[in-house]
């Protein structure tokens, strides 16, 4: 079983990501199954964030950066076979 996460991170006018401006988003869909559903998970994620419903609310919570970088992983969950 797979689990999704993102980290979402304050970002300069010319994408120079500031790390110590950051937040993780943790997905409440899964875990899934395989690696391939949770990548697909993660990518909707990151587009919620970047570009959709949930824009305004990683600007807030990053006190209005200039940009916001966020790149979507995949964490295999520990004791499961899959």
């Amino acid at each position: 079983m797979f689990q999704a996460f993102v980290i979402v991170c304050a970002a300069s006018i010319s994408f120079e990501v500031y790390s110590d401006r950051c937040f993780q988003a943790d997905d409440t869909w899964g875990p899934y199954k395989t690696e391939e559903n949770c990548e697909i998970r993660a990518i909707q994620m990151v587009k919620e964030i970047t570009e959709g419903s949930l824009n305004e609310s990683a600007f807030i919570a990053l006190n209005f950066p200039e940009q916001i970088y966020a790149e979507g992983f995949c964490e295999k969950l520990e004791g499961t076979n899959i």
